[in-house]
């Protein structure tokens, strides 16, 4: 549980909103830290606390996930820049810097998950983690930005041997 991808849909549920800030309290994060079995010290734990606050209360979990994630693949960046184009054209969205949530929901095939795909998960797991993720993505209109869904790749992306 300690993958990024994981840690990725533990904040983003405990996050529990829909808003843009995707930050949560510091004790939330260091939660979610001790439940993904990653235990730091007070001053570690300070420490991160201090890189990634927003403010005295709230951790910005988004960028400390960022800097987690490695890059995306030449490879792998076309693909879900092709797949973000894909969902664009099959829900007939008028703005094309956005898809919607409920879109995205309706193109996952929770069968195609590389974890599912290895054994390592059943279906339902594999479609409530993708919720649970994107639940702290999306913005108040039900929209994702193409920067947004890489990001959410980026962490996908990172607990995979392979490049694409």
């Amino acid at each position: 549980i300690t993958t990024i991808r994981n840690l990725f849909a533990l904040f983003a549920a405990a996050a529990n909103d829909t808003s843009e800030a995707q930050q949560i309290s510091n004790e939330e994060f260091v939660g979610v830290l001790m439940k993904a079995h990653i235990h730091l010290s007070t001053y570690d734990e300070a420490s991160v606390i201090k890189a990634y606050k927003v403010d005295d209360l709230n951790v910005n979990y988004m960028k400390f996930i960022d800097d987690l994630s490695p890059p995306l693949s030449e490879e792998r960046e076309k693909a879900v820049k092709e797949l973000f184009s894909l969902i664009q054209k099959r829900s007939n969205q008028e703005n094309a810097d956005v898809i919607l949530y409920t879109d995205l929901k309706a193109f996952f095939d929770p069968a195609q998950h590389p974890d599912v795909k290895m054994g390592r998960l059943v279906k339902n797991a594999a479609q409530q983690q993708m919720e649970a993720a994107f639940a702290g993505i999306q913005n108040a209109k039900d929209e994702i930005s193409l920067d947004k869904f890489k990001q959410y790749f980026r962490g996908v992306s990172s607990g995979y041997p392979f490049r694409l």
